[in-house]
């Protein structure tokens, strides 16, 4: 039984694939099929129903030599699914099929390329994450560039922003290289991985810019981070943290903290995805920086499942039960999905700590602050649209809580480490707390303009300050957009995007000839 359960990582990444020819197929017969959506869908949810069942008989790997005629002549790369992979594995399924349950309510908006280019990126997203060998992660991250590079171009609005695009994935390009280039230095590792956190080109992108529905247009801006976050768990077993450089450390903290001020002054969630996204980054980096191995895993996973819960809640009922989940997840508290990431603050000395629950509790504040405002009205009378909003939302929590049940049991998930239990640090029971109450005091300070809760008084917060550092934040990030825009001068217009594509082709060839 388990020999067959062992396939099944291998059967999904082929099912999606086969999943999109089909679709591709069917626009080339039938140009006028209306049931993309339904086609699309079902792939996904036997995708997940693979992936949640492959864990038995971890951890393993699978060959498809073994089982496919001339597989190795072709150059097909094998699997490792052990407890690191098949986590990620099962959190970007269930993010893939959160955001196609929520396009069925709004079918009429999708097309057959948005809807088979996600199949594909979900696919390639399965195999950088079970990848066994770097050739395997690299190629499959070019991939994801030319899928989401083309379902953004083909779907902009403001063609002004094409530059922009272009500058972007120049930028993975190079991280690709550096991947290349690195594996034998870590710190060039972390960079090159890095890159993947920190460079979203659909994280700018509004819906007025973007002819795509918000849900898929929080899935092109978490793929791809998603897809490179198992980097830092494997960096997070072998890592000599004598040999890191305190440059990169210094920058990973910045960017946490003027994110974290980004994250809390965004008008919206949305606005803010981005910011939400870096945050959770450097909090992944930092503990693979410091050989924090579940640490790295489950800020990885909040980025995922407790943003999922904040960007795919809809005003269902009176009261927004799972964001209070979603927001409880990320204080650290004992016996949250978190609270394995609390070990972080142990390893740091005094600033550095205090600096990171600082950031954290701004990613807090921010988390009530936008789930106290208004949200989208679902206006419609069908029970069947009703009970399936609230059930994508049911299924986030429970892989969330079901991913946070297995390591408080197993450790690493079979990995054979010693249970969570044991390394429990006296901060890691108190330090969720403090998180929590500062991010309460924030929030309650934004929203009581600007003051403190009554309970504290004469006491006030020097917001002008705060506006200060984070437009600075702002202007530092547009200076490094204006900087990566001279790179878009030798990709301009059509022919530098035939020219990009090239290159990108020409880097899979190179990547499939040396493995």
């Amino acid at each position: 039984m388990n020999s067959l359960l062992n396939l099944f990582p291998l059967l999904a990444i082929f099912w999606l694939l086969i999943t999109a020819s089909i679709i591709l197929l069917i626009r080339l017969i039938r140009e006028k099929f209306a049931y993309y959506w339904l086609l699309s869908t079902f792939g996904i949810l036997v995708g997940w129903v693979l992936i949640l069942f492959s864990r038995s008989g971890l951890p393993y790997v699978q060959n498809p030599a073994g089982l496919l005629p001339g597989a190795e002549k072709i150059g097909l790369p094998s699997l490792l699914i052990d407890g690191l992979s098949w986590p990620y594995a099962l959190v970007l399924i269930t993010l893939a099929m959160v955001v196609y349950l929520s396009l069925v309510v709004n079918a009429s908006q999708m097309d057959w390329l948005s809807l088979g280019g996600g199949l594909v990126l979900t696919a390639f997203g399965l195999l950088a994450i079970h990848a066994r060998d770097a050739t395997t992660i690299r190629t499959s991250w070019a991939v994801i560039d030319i899928v989401e590079f083309s379902l953004l171009f083909a779907r902009i609005r403001d063609r002004h922003r094409i530059n922009s695009l272009l500058s972007a994935f120049a930028l993975r390009l190079i991280g690709i290289i550096l991947f290349l280039w690195g594996t034998s230095d870590t710190n060039v590792l972390l960079l090159a991985a890095g890159i993947r956190l920190f460079v979203i080109p659909a994280g700018s992108l509004s819906e007025d810019t973007l002819n795509l529905p918000r849900c898929m247009i929080y899935f092109l801006t978490l793929i791809s981070p998603l897809s490179a976050l198992i980097v830092f768990s494997r960096i997070a077993v072998t890592i000599d943290i004598t040999a890191l450089n305190i440059f990169l450390f210094i920058a990973v903290v910045s960017i946490g903290v003027i994110a974290g001020l980004a994250w809390f002054t965004a008008r919206n969630e949305f606005e803010g995805r981005r910011y939400w996204v870096f945050i959770l980054s450097s909090f992944v980096i930092l503990a693979a920086m410091r050989g924090l191995v579940i640490a790295s895993a489950v800020w990885g996973f909040a980025m995922i499942l407790s943003g999922g819960i904040l960007f795919f809640e809809e005003k269902f009922i009176r009261k927004p039960i799972f964001l209070y989940v979603g927001l409880l997840a990320i204080t650290s508290i004992p016996f949250t999905p978190t609270w394995d990431g609390a070990s972080l603050y142990s390893t740091e000395p005094g600033i550095s700590m205090v600096i990171l629950i600082l950031v954290q509790s701004l990613l807090v504040g921010g988390y009530l602050k936008h789930t106290s405002k208004s949200r989208s009205q679902i206006e419609t009378s069908e029970r069947w649209v009703l009970l399936l909003n609230p059930l994508r939302l049911v299924i986030i929590v429970g892989v969330y809580w079901l991913l946070a049940f297995l390591y408080w049991r197993d450790g690493v998930l079979l990995l054979n480490s010693t249970p969570w239990l044991l390394h429990k640090n006296i901060i890691d029971y108190f330090v969720g707390f403090i998180i929590g109450a500062a991010g309460l005091v924030i929030y309650l300070s934004w929203r009581n303009q600007h003051r403190f809760p009554s309970w504290i008084k004469h006491i006030k917060i020097n917001w002008a300050f705060s506006d200060w550092l984070t437009k600075s934040g702002h202007r530092i990030f547009r200076l490094f957009g204006r900087f990566t825009y001279g790179l878009s001068a030798v990709v301009e217009g059509e022919s530098g995007i035939l020219l990009t594509l090239l290159l990108l082709a020409l880097l899979i060839t190179f990547f499939l000839q040396g493995s």
